[in-house]
């Protein structure tokens, strides 16, 4: 008695699962199809269409992460600087940063979430929300996961010398000097300039 009210209550459990594992299944195909004609309407530079698409695909499976990117950047492309202050305006700029953020923290391709900071500092840039104290810490980010690329320091660099903070800024073109391949120079004015090693050709 106990055994057949046991092996009722697995074929019940096993009756339910089969249906949500092919509901999701189903999510996932209609998300892949979804995605195609997002990227579609993104390359056609219709980004209005693309943001909705792409939000569709999120809500079918949000386990398609590279969506986070093409969204944000889809919501990015709306943003008029010249329209700053305007509501409408102002909350494409406010989603793309948002989606730019969750690109960051859950993109498992490390070119894709590279590119997800670098775009997220432009968000931030004096040119569109212009909060440099939130551009720093990504910009540290970028510099822990790639401490090879010069193009991260000089633009922290940069940073800290617009706001006035000029040791900070020698101090991480300084930390970049010591890269093997780069050696640091000073212009006329008396600032840390870095620059790649230059390599020559032989010729035969």
């Amino acid at each position: 008695m106990h055994t057949r009210s046991l092996g009722t209550r697995v074929a019940l459990i096993v009756a339910v699962s089969l249906p949500l594992t092919a509901c999701q299944y189903v999510d996932q195909l209609q998300a892949l199809r979804t995605f195609k004609e997002a990227n579609m309407a993104y390359q056609r530079s219709d980004y209005e269409q693309a943001v909705e698409l792409y939000e569709e695909v999120l809500a079918d499976d949000p386990n398609i992460t590279i969506a986070h990117f093409y969204l944000a950047n889809s919501y990015d492309q709306q943003y008029r600087p010249g329209q700053r202050g305007e509501r409408e305006n102002d909350a494409f700029l406010d989603k793309a940063i948002d989606h730019y953020i969750t690109s960051v923290d859950s993109e498992p391709n490390v070119e894709m979430r590279k590119l997800s900071m670098q775009y997220l500092v432009a968000a931030f840039g004096p040119d569109k929300a212009n909060l440099p104290a939130k551009s720093e810490p990504v910009l540290q980010q970028m510099i822990e996961s790639d401490e090879s690329n010069p193009d991260n320091y000089f633009v922290l660099a940069k940073l800290y010398e617009d706001s006035g903070l000029f040791e900070e800024a020698e101090e991480v073109l300084t930390r970049d000097s010591r890269h093997p391949r780069r050696r640091p120079r000073r212009l006329h004015a008396g600032r840390w300039v870095l620059q790649p090693e230059r390599r020559i050709r032989e010729n035969d």
